[in-house]
């Protein structure tokens, strides 16, 4: 599950084989960049604002677009996510941490288990 980013001096085919891991989850720690592959069970997640609202724990999202690095950054109301780019499961992105967190977390797999859980919380 460890993301790899390769910067190649010309067109070339890269493939992997065996099977691909589908329950990867990731440590943020508060200050810190962590890499990360965009997970396949997460595909709903479609835009950079969707991925890091997800996540909830990070103020920004990079990719890397060729030659340089592309940000999103998460301003406050009611900018939001600045610029919201398209994401794919299965590439890298690079997430500057708020906050100490393990995405995602059991409760996100599916939304049903996640409205059990809230649902179950007394007031």
């Amino acid at each position: 599950g460890t993301p790899f980013m390769i910067n190649s001096s010309a067109a070339a085919d890269c493939y992997v084989t065996g099977s691909v891991p589908t329950q990867i989850s990731y440590t943020f720690v508060e200050g810190q960049y962590t890499f990360m592959m965009h997970r396949f069970d997460q595909s709903a997640l479609t835009t950079v604002g969707a991925l890091g609202d997800a996540i909830g724990v990070c103020s920004s999202i990079s990719e890397w677009a060729g030659t340089t690095w592309n940000t999103a950054s998460n301003l406050p109301a009611p900018f939001g996510w600045t610029p919201n780019y398209a994401v794919s499961p299965g590439m890298p992105y690079m997430v500057n941490a708020t906050g100490d967190a393990t995405w995602p977390t059991v409760r996100s797999f599916n939304s049903n288990s996640r409205k059990k859980t809230q649902n179950s919380v007394k007031k």
